[in-house]
């Protein structure tokens, strides 16, 4: 995991860039949340174990992927390339990989999509977090 000062920093830095942007509210979570919300929904069956001792634990995730013996960085930061099938791949909502497939290289460029019916706060904001 990333070092939690550092994330404090950034979200810190993000509230303050979008904080005139209206409409624009953000609801994070602890990083370790957000850790473990990223293992449950980037996982497969294997991480099973770990939602049962979790489970019997009292929902303490950090003790219960160590007893299920799940390594979570695994699944959460290995590389996803376009052959790679993930677990929410069998439901259709509609739009075409082809699209996530180039969303993602655009991340990975550190590009970005900007929504056209945001023009105004997009112009103002982009120019200050590049």
């Amino acid at each position: 995991m990333e070092d939690p000062t550092l994330v404090d920093r950034k979200i810190k830095r993000l509230r303050t860039l979008t904080a005139d942007i209206d409409n624009v509210y953000f609801n994070i979570k602890s990083e370790r949340h957000s850790y473990y919300q990223a293992l449950l929904s980037l996982g497969d069956r294997r991480v099973a174990p770990a939602i049962a001792a979790a489970e019997r634990n009292g929902q303490n995730w950090h003790a219960a992927v160590a007893e299920a013996g799940i390594d979570g960085d695994f699944y959460i930061f290995r590389d996803r390339t376009h052959d790679t099938m993930l677990p929410w791949d069998i439901i259709d909502g509609g739009m075409k990989a082809t699209f996530f497939h180039s969303e993602y290289e655009k991340g990975l460029r550190e590009e970005w999509t900007l929504p056209p019916k945001r023009a105004q706060e997009n112009a103002r904001l982009l120019p200050v977090i590049q």
